[in-house]
């Protein structure tokens, strides 16, 4: 599956509050069921990387559903990551996440990836 990343970041002062705002239950509800559905005998005890986690909703979730894994989420916008240390901060999940700030360019090496 190619990527196709956003062209910028969201590095303005109003952008990252207004995504971490915004209502994904449904999606990233879905994605953890889709994950649940396709390895329904895996106990995840190990690590997880969420690209682009932005503020840390599907990262919430998930560390919910796998109590035992250690997540690794990494977003260019520092803004973002912010609002994703927070939020993991309200829920106590501190000692299950760790955050990295880079650009996915500096990780897949493709330099068409933002």
């Amino acid at each position: 599956m190619k990527r196709i990343p956003e062209p910028e970041l969201m590095n303005e002062p109003e952008q990252a509050p207004a995504y971490a705002r915004a209502d994904f239950e449904e999606p990233h509800n879905q994605f953890v069921e889709l994950f649940k559905n396709k390895f329904p005998e895996e106990k995840i005890d190990g690590y997880v990387l969420d690209p682009d986690c932005g503020p840390a909703d599907v990262t919430i979730r998930f560390a919910r559903a796998h109590p035992n894994c250690l997540i690794h989420g990494i977003d260019g916008a520092e803004d973002m990551l912010k609002h994703g240390r927070d939020a993991i901060a309200i829920q106590g999940l501190g000692s299950q996440t760790k955050w990295l700030c880079k650009g996915l360019k500096l990780i897949s090496g493709d330099p068409e990836v933002g």
